[in-house]
């Protein structure tokens, strides 16, 4: 019996570690991979050969700039997410966010570079608008691809523009 509040507090922490979730692309953690993309000289085949297709893509009003941002999102659900009641109006995920960003000029060419981390917490019931709203970013992602000359995955557009949109500062 004086066991039983160890072993479940024991197994309630086991849990909830479980509920730890990753999304993107951990590549991004690699700093010395980050560190090869040389600002004026790197273009942008070279980013897709590290990184892969951009998880989102922006353009600067007058179209001279490009934008390619990659993710890795580490969620993990709240402690109070377990409790009983408190759940309902507390639940959600703690995220930490590792945004990575390269602009192009027209010629393709990286001009500047940039990583940024953030943590934030996302509560479950206000989140949901986000779920449901459409993207248009793998559109977006093709057409910068095709003009880009490089291949494009629609499954991957699809699945990572989404938290593209959701954690876009």
């Amino acid at each position: 019996m004086r066991w039983t509040f160890p072993l479940l507090f024991f197994f309630s922490l086991l849990l909830l570690s479980a509920c730890v979730q990753t999304f993107g692309s951990p590549q991004l953690v690699d700093y010395e991979r980050f560190t090869r993309l040389e600002e004026n000289k790197s273009r942008k085949n070279d980013v897709y050969a590290l990184y892969g297709q951009p998880h989102q893509v922006s353009y600067s009003s007058d179209k001279s700039e490009i934008g390619w941002h990659y993710y890795y999102i580490g969620a993990e659900l709240h402690p109070l997410s377990a409790t009983p009641l408190l759940n309902t109006l507390i639940a959600g995920m703690d995220t930490r966010v590792l945004r990575t960003s390269f602009i192009f000029d027209e010629t393709s060419v990286l001009r500047t570079r940039d990583r940024n981390f953030s943590h934030e917490y996302k509560n479950h019931l206000f989140l949901t608008g986000d779920i449901f709203t459409k993207t248009t970013q793998p559109s977006v992602i093709r057409a910068e691809m095709e003009a880009s000359d490089l291949p494009f995955d629609k499954k991957s557009a699809k699945h990572v523009s989404k938290a593209a949109d959701i954690y876009a500062n």
